[in-house]
């Protein structure tokens, strides 16, 4: 796993215009001229390379950088929260990434619930 630090520019850059400025996908898109499949592969690669290996599918993984960084809309960060309540696996990786994510963050990470149980 890696660090923050250790992350390449790019990736730490999309990740502190998220936590740090509370940009969006769409206005960092914009503000770097590339688009918005561009900035969120980063967040994606970042988060792949912050958490531990996983189990976790590619989809998933994506909807919980996505969640963990607020892009997604209200009723999707509730299915996405539904769906860490029920999957152990899941819920442990969100976790290990949160705990690195927090300290950057201007303001508190989404919600990992402990589980549905």
């Amino acid at each position: 796993m890696a660090t923050l630090e250790n992350l390449p520019a790019d990736q730490r850059a999309v990740l502190q215009l998220v936590l740090q400025r509370g940009r969006g996908y769409d206005e960092i898109a914009r503000l770097l001229s590339m688009d918005r499949a561009a900035v969120r592969e980063r967040a994606l690669n970042a988060f792949d390379a912050l958490g531990p290996q996983t189990g976790v599918g590619d989809q998933r993984r994506a909807l919980i950088t996505d969640y963990l960084l607020g892009q997604l809309p209200p009723r999707v960060a509730t299915e996405v929260r539904d769906h860490l309540a029920e999957t152990p696996s899941e819920r442990a990786w969100a976790r290990v990434l949160a705990s690195e994510l927090a300290p950057l963050s201007h303001k508190p990470l989404p919600e990992i619930p402990t589980s549905s149980a």
